[in-house]
C-alpha cells in the first residue's frame, strides 16, 4: 500500500455545482477522512457504495447530468473521470489486495488515484477507498464487528498483540491494538476521534485537565460517585471551581453558568437512580454560552442505545470496563469527540502523564466490542423482564428503570435513547436490614460493585457503590438506604427471576 500524503489544505467549499453535492455532515466526514486519517487503512466497498461515494462526495452536479448509476460507467467514462482523477500506470500484481493504490487529496478535495487499466475489471465489484473505514456508511452491527480492522490484511490472519516497550516509545503509546480500538469506539459513537485510557477514572481525570485553575465547571449532581469525588478533590487543590446541580430540568443550567464556566458534565441515565438529563436541551444552552463544552458519561447505555455526540455533546465518555468490554476482564476508559481542538489537548495530556492502556487490554476490549450489539439486546430483554417482575412484587417498594412507564422521565428516555441496558434499581421493603438479608440469600447474582458484564451482579448501594457519600448527601441525591442496584446479565431470565423471588421472600 502506498504511503498516504496530505497536500496543502484546500479552501472551504460550499455544497453545489463547484464542490461537494453531499450534505454538511458527509462533507465533514470526508474532510476529516483526508485530513487526519492517513494511516494506510482502507475498506473494501461494493460497486453500489463506490458509485454513491463518487456521486455524493466527489462528482459535481454538472458532471452527473447524465445517468451514471452503474459502477463500470463511472470508471470508464473519461468525461466524468477527467475533473476528478487521472489513471496512472503503476505496477500490477495478480492479487487486487496488493495492488498499489495511491490516493491523495488535491485541489477542490477531488481524489486522485492510481489504477492500472487491467485491474479495473477485477475491481468492478470490489473497490478500495481510503478509510471511510467501517465508519458512517455501515450499520452499527457491522461497525462493531469490523471497526478498527484493516481490510487489506487477510481476514484469516488475526491481528497480533505487540507487548514491546523497549524498542520504541511510540509503539507503546500508540500501539496497533490501541489505534484499532480507538477507531472502533469512534465509529460506534459517530465521532471523528477517540482516545482510550487505562481506566474510566483516568478518562475522567484527563478530561477534567481541560479545565484551568481559574475555570468553573457545572456537574449534574447525580454523576458517578468517582466523578464527584475527583471533582471535589480537584477543587480542594485549587484546580477550579465546581458546582453540582440537579439538571433534570435543563433550564436550571442557565442560572449556574458563569463567564469562566469551561465545562458542563452530565451522566444519563445516572448511577444508581436512573435519572435522565435532556442531552439536546443541555447542549443547546452550552452552545449559547459559547465558552464551555459538554461532556456526557455514556457508560450506562453504550453507543448501541445512545449517541450523545449526535444530540449535541462535545465529548462522550465511557468506562470501557463495563458494557463496552462486557466480559469483566478489562479496566479501561475512553473519550470520543468530533472537536479536533479537544482531541489534541486530550492526546497531548495523555502522552505527557502516561495515561494510556496496555496493548493486551485494548485487544481484549476490541474483542468485546464485536459482540456489543448482541449483548446489549439480551441485557435489555432481561432487564425489562426483571424490572417488570420487581414492579409487581409485594416486597418491593419502587423500581427504577427508564424503560418502564412508571419512570417519571420515561418520555424523555424514549426520545433520546434507542433502547435500555440491563441496569435496574429497586427499593426493598424493610430498610437496610432487609437489603442485607437479600444479599445473603441471593444465589445467581454476585455481590459486586461493577456492572455491564455477562454475569448478573447485585449492589447494596448505600453500603457499596454510594458508601463514599455521606448519608446526608445520599438523601439529597435521592438514594434511599434500602436501594439495591442490579446489573442484569445474560443468563436465562427465568432463573434470574426465580432467584430474585426466593431472596425477596426469604425462602
Amino acid at each position: 500500500m502506498a504511503e498516504w500524503k496530505l497536500e496543502p489544505t484546500p479552501p472551504q467549499l460550499q455544497c453545489g455545482d463547484e464542490g461537494f453535492v453531499a450534505g454538511e455532515h458527509r462533507y465533514e466526514v470526508i474532510k476529516s477522512m483526508f485530513k487526519n486519517q492517513f494511516t494506510g487503512n482502507a475498506v473494501w466497498m461494493d460497486s453500489s457504495s463506490v458509485t454513491k461515494f463518487l456521486r455524493d462526495c466527489v462528482v459535481t452536479k454538472s458532471e452527473l447530468s447524465e445517468s451514471t448509476e452503474s459502477f463500470p460507467n463511472i470508471l470508464e467514462n473519461e468525461e466524468i473521470l477527467k475533473p476528478m482523477c487521472e489513471i496512472v500506470h503503476k505496477g500490477y500484481m495478480d492479487d487486487p489486495c496488493n495492488t498499489d493504490q495511491a490516493w491523495k487529496e488535491v485541489e477542490l478535495w477531488h481524489v486522485h488515484f492510481d489504477m492500472p487499466e487491467n485491474v479495473s475489471e477485477k475491481l468492478q465489484t470490489q473497490f478500495l477507498l481510503k478509510e471511510i473505514a467501517y465508519g458512517m456508511d455501515f450499520e452499527f452491527d457491522t461497525r462493531a464487528v469490523h471497526g478498527g480492522d484493516d481490510p487489506q490484511k487477510r481476514k484469516t490472519k488475526k491481528p497480533s498483540v505487540v507487548l514491546d516497550s523497549i524498542d520504541d516509545e511510540a509503539i507503546t503509546i500508540e500501539n496497533e491494538s490501541k489505534q484499532r480500538l480507538e477507531k472502533c469506539v469512534a465509529s460506534l459513537e459517530q465521532a471523528k476521534y477517540c482516545l482510550c485510557y487505562p481506566s474510566g477514572t483516568a478518562a475522567i481525570t484527563s478530561i477534567s485537565m481541560l479545565m484551568g485553575d481559574g475555570d468553573h465547571a457545572v456537574f449534574f449532581d447525580s454523576v458517578y460517585h468517582g466523578t464527584r469525588t475527583y471533582s471535589e478533590l480537584k477543587e480542594a487543590c485549587g484546580g477550579g471551581e465546581i458546582t453540582f446541580v440537579d439538571l433534570r430540568d435543563a433550564s436550571v443550567l442557565e442560572k449556574h453558568l458563569k463567564p469562566n464556566t469551561k465545562m458542563v458534565w452530565i451522566e444519563t441515565p445516572c448511577n444508581p437512580t436512573m435519572k435522565i438529563v435532556d442531552i439536546s436541551a443541555i447542549a443547546q444552552i452550552v452552545k449559547r454560552h459559547g465558552k464551555s463544552f459538554l461532556v456526557v458519561d455514556n457508560t450506562f447505555m453504550s453507543p448501541y442505545f445512545q449517541n450523545p455526540l449526535l444530540l449535541g455533546a462535545d465529548i462522550a465518555m465511557h468506562s470501557l470496563t463495563k458494557y463496552m468490554n462486557g466480559h469483566a476482564d478489562v479496566l479501561m476508559g475512553a473519550a470520543a469527540t468530533n472537536r479536533e481542538d479537544l482531541y489534541m489537548k486530550l492526546k497531548n495530556a495523555s502522552q505527557a502523564i502516561g495515561s494510556f492502556p496496555s496493548p493486551l487490554e485494548c485487544y481484549l476490549a476490541l474483542r468485546g466490542l464485536k459482540t456489543l450489539h448482541l449483548r446489549m439486546e439480551r441485557h435489555q430483554e432481561n432487564g425489562f423482564r426483571v424490572a417488570r417482575f420487581l414492579e409487581g412484587h409485594p416486597n418491593v417498594e419502587r423500581v427504577y428503570h427508564p424503560g418502564l412507564e412508571s419512570h417519571p422521565q420515561h418520555a424523555l428516555a424514549k426520545k433520546q435513547c434507542r433502547g435500555f441496558s440491563g441496569m435496574v434499581s429497586f427499593c426493598i421493603k424493610g430498610g437496610i436490614d432487609a437489603a442485607r438479608e437479600f444479599a445473603r440469600r441471593i444465589k445467581i447474582f454476585t455481590l459486586a460493585v461493577s456492572l455491564g458484564g455477562t454475569e448478573s451482579l447485585v449492589d447494596i448501594t448505600p453500603v457499596m457503590t454510594a458508601s463514599p457519600l455521606s448519608k446526608e448527601t445520599r438523601a439529597k441525591l435521592e438514594i434511599p438506604e434500602n436501594l439495591i442496584r442490579l446489573s442484569v446479565g445474560l443468563e436465562d431470565p427465568k432463573d434470574l427471576i426465580a432467584d430474585l423471588d426466593q431472596a425477596l421472600l426469604g425462602k
